[in-house]
Parts: structure tokens; C-alpha cells; sequence
């Protein structure tokens, strides 16, 4: 799978730019790939739960229980880094996320998540490219000066979301996912 380098190649050939050659590369684009691929990379994994990045984890309740509402609250796990959470269980816990936080008033949970991936080399093919395009779209208007470009990568980038999430559908046996009108008329 790919580095972080060819990340950074593929969104600027989408954009017809000079690739790099290596991670020290200097220059304008290197320093836009360098500053923007976290960000890209984050609100790809946080924007879709991606096979590749899902982690599950049993969490311990925090030393200080929450003020009111709940009666527990956990610390979000920071090594793997949680992104967002998906699921809960028990799946019948109410919860909540604020901030680094869960609250619930269960005693014991285990949560489904997103994890932040820093090794590329972890991301399937569909969301490394995903993240190659969010990336050309966040650095297309410094590069090319067009706002055009720009939202077309945006639009781009969700069509292969949309892709991934076709593709999902298919390795699942549970159907918990976005209801689609299709499925909506099943029921």
C-alpha cells in the first residue's frame, strides 16, 4: 500500500503538478502536502467508518464520575486515537461523546471505532485514494488558483466515499448501515 509520499503524488497529479521525490522535498507543494495531509487524512477516516480503521475496545470508567446526567464517563482511547465512535455496547446504553468523553450509564462499555491511522500503509486502496483527493482539494486553489477545481475534487472525493460504501454494504453480514429508499421500501 502506499506512503505518505505517493499520497501526496497522487493528489498533485490530480492537480498537474510536479510530483515529489522524496519526504524532505522542499518547495511550495511539499510544505502544502506536509501542513494539509493530517487534516486530509483525519476527516476521511472521521467521515466514513472505513473497514481499514475500525478498532474495538473495552473501555475503564473515569476516577471522576460526570457532574449529572450520566452516571459514568470514559476517557476515549488515545493510543489507538479515536476519531468517532460508532457503536456502543451494551447496544441498549444510551450515550453520548463530548469532547475526549464518553457518558453513559453503563457500567461497562465496549465501543466500536474509528481509529486515526498514521502508517498509510494500513489504508485500503478506496481510502487511500479518498484521502489523495481530499488532500488535492484542500491544496487545488494555493496550486492552481481555481475555486472550480477545488469543488469538483470535493465532488469527486464523495463519489468515492459513496463507491466504498457499496462496497461495504457487500462485506457485512449486518444491515445496521444508512438506509437507502430502496431498502426503506423492503420494510
Amino acid at each position: 500500500m502506499p506512503s505518505e509520499v505517493e499520497i501526496y503524488n497522487q493528489a498533485l497529479l490530480i492537480l498537474g503538478a510536479n510530483i515529489l521525490i522524496s519526504p524532505g522535498d522542499e518547495g511550495d507543494h511539499a510544505t502544502l502536502c506536509r501542513n494539509f495531509y493530517p487534516w486530509a487524512r483525519d476527516a476521511v477516516l472521521r467521515g466514513y467508518q472505513w473497514q481499514c480503521a475500525l478498532y474495538r475496545m473495552e473501555l475503564a470508567p473515569d476516577v471522576s464520575p460526570p457532574l449529572f446526567e450520566y452516571a459514568y464517563k470514559y476517557l476515549l482511547p488515545v493510543s489507538p486515537y479515536c476519531l468517532r465512535v460508532i457503536r456502543v455496547n451494551p447496544s441498549t446504553a444510551e450515550w453520548i461523546v463530548e469532547g475526549r468523553y464518553l457518558y453513559s450509564n453503563s457500567g461497562a462499555i465496549k465501543i466500536l471505532f474509528v481509529r486515526r491511522i498514521e502508517d498509510p500503509g494500513l489504508f485500503d486502496s478506496l481510502c487511500a485514494e479518498a484521502i489523495a483527493t481530499r488532500l488535492a482539494a484542500r491544496i487545488a486553489y494555493p496550486i492552481t488558483g481555481s475555486a472550480t477545481k477545488a469543488t469538483e475534487l470535493f465532488q469527486l472525493y464523495a463519489s468515492i466515499v459513496q463507491e466504498a460504501r457499496g462496497i461495504d454494504r457487500v462485506e457485512r453480514s449486518d444491515l445496521d448501515h444508512e438506509s437507502t429508499d430502496l431498502t426503506d421500501v423492503r420494510r
